[in-house]
Parts: structure tokens; sequence; C-alpha cells
């Protein structure tokens, strides 16, 4: 098994807290604040690099709970652990809970699971649940949350059958306790899934609004919730959303195997299509602040991958290095570089604003 770990490395004066798998090192979802302590307290200064360029040969291992969903049966690591950091804290989302882990020493520090039935961990194949996304942070009414969404069913009472839902689950971010919890309904357009056992992820927040993805087998929709009113603001049955940017969800439309498909931004908001791509096949992937990367656009060389800004359709020249397609994942440093892999390919670095290969 490969190690995961917590690493440490300090750029331009804060110190950053990274995850590696093996002998790679990629940036968390969200920078930590620098720490200032004196007296006994007082922390080892780290020299700086910045760029982070060198990191740290070892630290504390991550959660057991945190590696079953991104390894296999063989305990192989499959990707690297779906963990958002804030302040002093690493956020871990998996398929039974949400986690509030110390990076300084790997021990979790509070557990968050949902009240109702979960289905997340019946999605859970021998490829781990690689679809789960970090957790994601949001101010609403002033409050700082760390948020997690679950598929849940709902018991039947009476006449009423028993039927799938979504829960919310959130965290507050600075206390690290208990917010709230919200068992949202689905919107009528998922009426066919009443049954089924749903897996569910924030793929992304604007404002205090979450995009939520719904999967049942190798069907996906999307459902928007406000997390303000604690209500659907929208859902959509046949789109798998990818990322969220500008205002903007964008994902994959497909109503079945012989019907148009397209890639297409919508407004958060409220649903409406700000605009579409025709695809093949399409596959996508969100990398960095407001791009993706776009396999299958019509039109374009077969196994062309093509940069598309979020916000306005816009496609970028983007030049895959030689042996790679469409990466499976990319994370973003929040600073200037977006990390893409796929398989067993080599890590590739990108701009995440020009998507020019690094």
């Amino acid at each position: 098994m490969r190690n995961i770990r917590f690493m440490r490395a300090a750029a331009g004066g804060a110190v950053v807290t990274l995850l590696v798998a093996g002998g790679t090192a990629c940036g968390g979802d969200t920078q930590s604040q620098p720490q200032t302590s004196t007296g006994q307290n007082q922390q080892k200064q780290r020299k700086a690099y910045d760029p982070a360029t060198k990191f740290a040969s070892s630290g504390p291992r991550l959660p057991k709970a945190v590696l079953l969903d991104v390894e296999d049966s063989t305990t192989k690591t499959l990707a690297a652990p779906h963990v958002t950091l804030r302040g002093g804290t690493a956020w871990a989302a998996t398929s039974q809970r949400l986690l509030a882990i110390d990076p300084e020493t790997g021990r979790g520090r509070a557990t968050f699971r949902p009240e109702g039935e979960s289905t997340e961990y019946n999605a859970r194949a021998d490829g781990g649940r690689l679809d789960i996304v970090a957790p994601q942070t949001v101010t609403v009414g002033g409050r700082h949350l760390v948020v997690q969404s679950f598929g849940i069913t709902v018991r039947g009472q009476g006449t009423t059958p028993a039927h799938s839902a979504i829960e919310i689950v959130a965290a507050d971010a600075d206390a690290v306790r208990p917010a709230w919890r919200h068992v949202v309904e689905l919107p009528k357009e998922f009426a066919d899934l009443a049954g089924s056992s749903i897996s569910t992820a924030v793929v992304g927040v604007q404002g205090a609004t979450a995009v939520v993805r719904v999967k049942d087998k190798d069907k996906a929709g999307v459902v928007a919730i406000d997390l303000a009113a604690r209500k659907v603001v929208w859902g959509e049955r046949h789109f798998t959303p990818v990322a969220v940017a500008a205002g903007q969800v964008v994902g994959l439309v497909s109503t079945g195997s012989w019907s148009p498909e397209s890639l297409q931004a919508r407004a958060v908001r409220d649903g409406a299509t700000a605009w579409t791509k025709a695809t093949e096949d399409g596959t996508a992937v969100a990398a960095g602040p407001g791009l993706v990367l776009v396999q299958g656009l019509k039109g374009k060389p077969f196994g062309n991958v093509t940069a598309v800004v979020i916000a306005s359709g816009k496609e970028l020249s983007f030049r895959a290095p030689s042996g790679h397609g469409a990466p499976a994942q990319c994370q973003y440093d929040r600073r200037s570089v977006v990390v893409c892999a796929s398989g067993g390919a080599e890590a590739f670095g990108m701009d995440p604003h020009t998507a020019k290969v690094l």
C-alpha cells in the first residue's frame, strides 16, 4: 500500500499542508493560515520555498477511515483522499461520515454522520469511491460551515413507501462541532429514483447555493440546494455536474444511448442554460478555479482534449503531454498550479488560467 500522509511545506511565508500519495506531492484544497506561538509551544521554523518545490519527507498518517474509499480490495491506493484544509483543521469526506482531523498529528478531532440511513457506502465497488468530492466550505448567515451531502433512505410510514432523499450535514468550521443536519427531498425530476440507493456529492458552492450531484449506478443528475433556506432551487435529471465557477455549473448532458450529448453551462441560481457545446462520448474534469478539460467535443480530432472557460465557454489552446489523454482528476493549489493525473500516467502541471502545461 502506498503511504498517504500530511506533508508540510512553506510557500510565501504561509505554512501550507499537503497530501502526498506515494512519491508525488499535490496541493490541498485550501491554504492553511500561518500559525504563531511563543514559549514552550513555539513551533520549529520551516524554511520557505516559493513556489513550493521541496517537501517534508515524513508526516502523520491519515486515519484508516479516510483511506477506505480510495483503496481497492488489495489496499492499493487509487487516488488522493477527499480532503479540504481550512485553518488548522483537515476535513475529509468519506462514504460514511465527515471527519475533522488534526493535520499535525493525523488524529481525528470530530466525526459528523447523517441521521438518516445512508446509502453512500452501497455505491462502493472494488474501485473504491473515487467520485466523492472533498468537503466544501461556505459562509451562511455569517457562519463559516463545512458541508457534505449524503444519499439516504427515508423509511416508509403508513401508506407512504420508503424513498430516497439527500441529507446535508453542516459542521461549524471554526468551532469544529455540529451546526445542523437537514433532509432535502428530491425534486419531481428524480421520481424514478424513489426506491434507489443513491450516492451524492457537493460538486461546488456558489454564494449559499450548493450544487449536488445525484447518482444511481450509471445515471446521474444535479440538484441545486439553497443552504440558507435549506430547500431545493432546481434540479435536472440528465445533467452530470463537473465544476462550479462564475455563477455557473458546467456538466455533461445525455438522455440516453442514442440521444445527442452536450457540454452545458447552467446558471446556479435557476438552472438557465448559458452555453452549450455538442459532444460525442464526452468526458470532462474540473481543472482549477475556472476551467474544465474536455475530451470528445464534436468536430475535434479523436482523442483531442480541450480546455474550456466555464464563465464564457471559450476554448483555449491546450496540448496534453505525450501519452496523456483526458485526466481522471486535477487538484488546484489555490495559487498558481493545477496538477492533473490519469491512471498510471505521470502527473503534469498546468496554469489554472491559460491551460498552458508547465
